[in-house]
């Protein structure tokens, strides 16, 4: 079977967390990372650059579900890798979406349930 994940590399991080503010200060206060802004979800800065997202925990998540950071990996084609993620003995936890200006993502569980998300970034303009 031919790989479908691209890269492979890691171009993301997130941490869904039921606190936004207080995940904020302890990581700005252990890191020196800044809090930012993009398109109206809160992330983390490291000089210039955009390094990770904070976003509230999904809907449904049981209380005891603690913050987690997610990776998410640049891939070629997300439909496809969610296609042979299934075939590995994986799982996509919802269906591939679009997100405007940022790509085409999907959250995955490996077959031990760890969840990770991939994501193929649009073409970029020549």
């Amino acid at each position: 079977m031919e790989p479908t994940l691209g890269n492979g590399k890691i171009c993301y991080l997130e941490i869904p967390t039921d606190d936004v503010g207080r995940s904020a200060a302890f990581y700005e206060a252990v890191f020196g990372w800044r809090r930012g802004d993009f398109g109206g979800m809160p992330m983390f800065e490291l000089g210039d650059r955009g390094i990770a997202s904070m976003a509230d925990m999904p809907p449904g998540t049981p209380d005891q579900v603690p913050a987690f950071w997610m990776a998410i990996f640049a891939v070629q084609d997300t439909d496809a890798t969610v296609a042979q993620a299934g075939e590995l003995g994986g799982q996509a936890l919802g269906p591939p979406f679009d997100i405007p200006d940022v790509g085409r993502f999907a959250v995955l569980a490996d077959p031990h349930g760890v969840a990770f998300g991939v994501l193929t970034a649009p073409p970029q303009p020549a």
